[in-house]
């Protein structure tokens, strides 16, 4: 409870983790919470969504569980509806299975998802799952689909889920998409492509009016970067080739009618392409700078936010971590505003961007970098350290607003608490109102700070927990 400037546990909820599970994802709409766990055992591993009416914060009361089995790859929650995704791989051999092959179909709810509901490709060797939840029936699948193929990742968009995987023929990348239709739980397949290169990051497939857009590298003798247009039946509808052959795409953003991204050698230029006709997409903004951006954000109408790497355009080594505003105000002629470089070896940020805290209208930039130091190569380097910083953007420069040193997580710290799932992904940054809360594990368990923003940061309260 953080009503008041003193926080205070109002409630705690214990699920049962097996003895190596752990929290994949949560869920908070209203006043229920959903959480997916992830259990491993010996011979099977499943996921579990736990869904809880937490009306009383207090006492949160469960309201209903779905189990499916396979590896937690990822979840989404559209509406009233829960979706979540596993894999699950295939080692079917007649020792392992004692000649049932009905064994190599997965179970959801402890019943095997039906024929009907399987989707075959040839050369599987694994198997993607999905089933949606109604919130309303906790405890009910609405729907559920097995694709045998090879390891997917996932895109959604508002009306269609599309699945992606890299195939290698001939030593050559291809990207397999393949588009599920869904509503109000229900999934449907629609069709599938293939196209040459692979998606480098996850924000270079988007959809927007029903049409597809991807950006994909290919490596050859020479990598070469593509952008493909495909329509809502998986056609090709148009296709740019040659960008900045020989380098690679490493951050997308998708704004309007104008595709930006960063590729990188030793230098980093940004594209603007006009996706406006998707039948001609067209570059027609180039800007090349030193290091590489592996994080592009939207800051306010007419920025994007950077956050990634300075190297040495020489031979690529890496100098620090980099902050860069580029003004997209004429995607024909873009600038870049500011830049800020940080001591750092690792921002978390650039690797994940769900642990950046990024919001142009309350003007925060929240982001964890490390510092490995002397040992910064060696393999459990204990002598770095971590620090969250918080940044605004004032009179077209990055402002400091805090800079806080997080503790080590120590290697005995795993050793110790195998039910604490920690790593340096955790130390997260958020507001509430002029409420800034840090929260990070520590000491074997997790620390919560608060600090006021209006008052230069100044510490508020901190929990324990």
């Amino acid at each position: 409870d953080v009503r008041n400037e003193k926080m205070n546990i109002s409630g705690e909820i214990y699920p049962d983790l097996g003895e190596n599970g752990h929290i994949r994802a949560m869920y908070v709409d209203g006043n229920q919470l959903f959480l997916v766990l992830q259990k491993n055992a010996s011979d099977k591993m499943k996921c579990i969504l736990q869904t809880y009416n937490i009306a009383d914060r207090k006492n949160a009361k469960l309201e209903g569980s779905v189990v499916v089995e396979g590896a937690y790859a990822d979840s989404r929650k559209v509406g009233d509806f829960v979706y979540l995704f596993t894999n699950k791989g295939i080692l079917y051999n007649e020792t392992t299975y004692k000649g049932d092959k009905e064994k190599i179909i997965p179970l959801v709810n402890d019943k095997k998802i039906p024929s009907g509901c399987i989707y075959v490709q040839n050369h599987a060797n694994s198997e993607f799952i999905a089933v949606s939840v109604n919130v309303k029936k906790p405890t009910e699948i609405v729907d559920q689909m097995m694709v045998m193929n090879a390891s997917v990742n996932v895109y959604m968009g508002t009306d269609a889920i599309y699945l992606y995987s890299t195939e290698y023929k001939k030593e050559k990348a291809y990207t397999n998409i393949t588009k599920f239709q869904y509503n109000d739980g229900y999934m449907s397949g629609v069709a599938s492509k293939t196209i040459k290169g692979e998606i480098t990051d996850v924000f270079a497939i988007s959809e927007s009016n029903n049409i597809l857009r991807v950006l994909t590298t290919e490596w050859d003798e020479q990598s070469k970067n593509r952008l493909y247009m495909l329509d809502d039946k998986m056609q090709i509808l148009g296709k740019l080739s040659g960008i900045a052959d020989g380098e690679e795409i490493y951050a997308a953003r998708y704004i309007g009618n104008i595709a930006y991204f960063i590729t990188y050698h030793n230098t980093d230029p940004l594209f603007a392409v006009d996706i406006s006709d998707p039948e001609t997409p067209k570059v027609i903004g180039e800007l090349k700078i030193t290091g590489f951006s592996d994080y592009l954000h939207p800051y306010g109408k007419d920025k994007i936010l950077g956050i990634g790497y300075e190297t040495d355009a020489v031979t690529g080594e890496q100098l620090g971590v980099k902050l860069t505003m580029f003004d997209i105000s004429n995607p024909e002629k873009l600038k870049v505003i500011d830049t800020l470089h940080i001591d750092g070896d690792y921002c978390s940020a650039a690797d994940d961007y769900k642990t950046a805290l990024v919001d142009s209208e309350k003007n925060v930039i929240g982001f964890n970098v490390e510092q490995w130091g002397q040992m910064q190569k060696e393999e459990n380097a204990q002598d770095g350290r971590n620090r969250y910083y918080v940044y605004s953007w004032k009179n077209n420069h990055f402002v400091k607003q805090f800079e806080k040193k997080v503790p080590e997580i120590k290697n005995d710290m795993y050793e110790i608490c195998d039910d604490l799932y920690v790593d340096n992904y955790d130390i997260r940054g958020l507001y509430i109102g002029d409420t800034f809360y840090l929260n990070y594990p520590s000491n074997k368990s997790y620390k919560l700070e608060s600090y006021n923003m209006l008052k230069n940061y100044d510490e508020m309260d901190h929990l324990q927990f």
